[in-house]
């Protein structure tokens, strides 16, 4: 069988580590990855059951020949065309839901125009998967699609090895030892919300319920510095740990307390599941996705009321306590295989 999956670039990231674990998992199939050229096609190269091609025209995937053309991003659904073989779309989250955080005639408008080219886009898709129920209900719901619902996997190996003595830990990473450590992994863009929860830590400042903890941020990206401004003119600077981006991502969440994921929306967020892998409560946005992972996992996440400081501010005074859970649902290998069986039944 031969797949061609289909992104916007090979930029580090959800969706194409999605698209990485795809090929991984799956060493019998030939697969085309197509994308804009990125620093992240490095993790590729040593595969020897996949050619990568730095565009998405669909002469170039046609020349590939593949049984089936899997779309993991909007922008090449539109520059394919029609391509000669049977196409699936994979859903990494609903972008339509910017719009929800918008008001007045130009957000009104754009919404309109997305969704309508949207619709037209995905009547040249045969099969849609999502990686949340909620994805599932709103595309059902915005465009009459049904989907299959394939949730996220990942590997706990590594997670696992990454586990050690807490104390330690900090030590190496330079953490604090004597406070609560709140730990956020995610890049710094509007959906993924931070502005909302430094807002949440000035109010812990003003009821003097701060002291006792620090915020740790790892990931870059272009509302990076904004963030950084935003946290000093609130006067929390000294609150918050600004770390970059990271390699030991799994190391920090051995040595946290807390994670937190304030995002406006998710598809289905890999860090919250790695964190509950690494044993780790949450307190996460009521939105798409993290309610997902929150019915499957129980009362080792607490949502709040997404966009509200006050209610996160809440909810970090009194965090949830980890209690061993059934995180198999979202299993490497379970998508995997969810995946291979929608390939075999296209």
């Amino acid at each position: 069988m031969k797949v061609a999956l289909l992104t916007d670039k090979f930029a580090t990231g959800g969706g194409l580590e999605h698209i990485y674990q795809l090929c991984r998992g799956m060493p019998d199939v030939q697969f085309g990855v197509f994308g804009k050229d990125g620093e992240a096609r490095e993790k590729f190269a040593a595969m020897p059951n996949i050619q990568l091609f730095f565009d998405t025209e669909v002469r170039t995937v046609n020349a590939f020949g593949p049984d089936i053309v899997h779309y993991h991003h909007l922008r090449p659904l539109l520059s394919t065309s029609m391509p000669r073989a049977r196409s699936l779309f994979t859903v990494h989250g609903v972008h339509l839901h910017k719009f929800e955080f918008q008001s007045g005639l130009r957000a009104k408008l754009g919404r309109m125009a997305r969704l309508v080219l949207e619709k037209f886009l995905y009547r040249r898709v045969d099969r849609f998967i999502t990686v949340s129920t909620e994805d599932r209900a709103f595309l059902l719901q915005h465009y009459g699609v049904d989907s299959t619902t394939i949730y996220n996997g990942i590997d706990f190996a590594p997670i696992e090895q990454a586990r050690g003595p807490k104390e330690a830990l900090r030590r190496c990473l330079g953490l604090p030892l004597n406070k609560q450590i709140y730990l956020t992994v995610a890049r710094f863009d509007f959906p993924k919300g931070y502005d909302v929860l430094v807002h949440a830590i000035a109010q812990l400042q003003r009821e003097n319920a701060a002291n006792d903890r620090v915020f740790v941020f790892a990931g870059d990206g272009a509302l990076l510095e904004a963030t950084q401004a935003l946290a000093a003119s609130l006067g929390v600077s000294g609150h918050i740990m600004f770390l970059g981006r990271r390699t030991d991502v799994y190391k920090l969440m051995t040595a946290a307390d807390v994670f937190v994921l304030p995002s406006r929306w998710e598809g289905l967020p890999l860090t919250l599941i790695e964190a509950l892998v690494a044993r780790l409560p949450a307190v996460a946005s009521r939105t798409y996705g993290n309610a997902t992972v929150q019915r499957e996992t129980g009362d080792n996440v607490r949502l709040f009321e997404n966009e509200n400081p006050s209610d996160l501010a809440h909810a970090l005074q009194h965090p949830p306590s980890f209690t061993p859970c059934d995180l198999a649902p979202f299993q490497l290998a379970k998508m995997v295989e969810s995946t291979r069986k929608v390939y075999l039944d296209q």
